[in-house]
């Protein structure tokens, strides 16, 4: 049974335990479904106003999709990750989430730009390990301990993590050890420490024992 409505289309299906359900295509859903098949795939934000594409989803699935264009798409990519940032700040800032550990690296683009990938690892309320991405951030200066260490407090604090990271693993270069000496006074907070730089200047100040690299 079908049932034709502007811009809808009900059908009636069965659910895995043979029960019916009803099913309708819905525009607004199809473009947040294309917006997840070009960030999980990495396709170009021109594709759902690709003719090929457009043919294949008009011919074998559903004869009313309307192509989407490169500005509507940028759009709707830029809400998505919005809102999706929104609900990770709130999972993240919770009291359900104690400690999270990050992993950073630098990632060299196709454009010939170097970006910092800061990731985080926790455990949620389940027991179970999840892995975010919090930030992928354009270094345009000096791999030096200073820069790599700014970026990384920025995306801590955009996420309102600085109080919860216990670990960080880094790859063994000159300057990840000067980054983590950057950033011991900030991620010493966890331990409910407000340490001034200067005191790590102390072989056996309390944060150079904690934090190892």
């Amino acid at each position: 049974m079908e049932k034709t409505r502007g811009f809808s289309q009900i059908h009636i299906s069965f659910s895995p335990d043979g029960s019916l359900r009803s099913w309708y295509y819905c525009p607004m859903r199809a473009r947040t479904e294309l917006c997840r098949l070009l960030s999980r795939v990495d396709l170009s934000i021109s594709f759902g106003e690709c003719a090929a594409f457009e043919d294949y989803i008009v011919n074998a699935h559903n004869p009313k999709f309307q192509a989407v264009s490169t500005q509507t798409m940028t759009r709707d990519l830029a809400k998505m990750f919005s809102d999706r940032k929104s609900k990770l700040v709130g999972v993240l800032s919770s009291d359900a989430i104690n400690y999270v550990c990050l992993t950073s690296n630098i990632w060299s683009g196709k454009t010939k730009e170097d970006y910092l990938s800061v990731v985080a690892h926790y455990i949620n309320p389940d027991w179970q390990i999840e892995k975010r991405v919090l930030g992928l951030v354009l270094i345009d200066y000096s791999h030096n301990g200073q820069n790599i260490a700014d970026r990384v407090a920025y995306v801590l604090r955009e996420y309102g993590v600085l109080e919860k990271v216990i670990v960080v693993t880094l790859n063994n270069t000159s300057s990840n050890v000067s980054t983590m000496r950057m950033l011991r006074p900030i991620l010493s907070k966890y331990l409910g420490l407000d340490v001034p730089i200067e005191d790590l200047r102390q072989p056996e100040s309390v944060v150079s024992t904690m934090f190892l690299h």
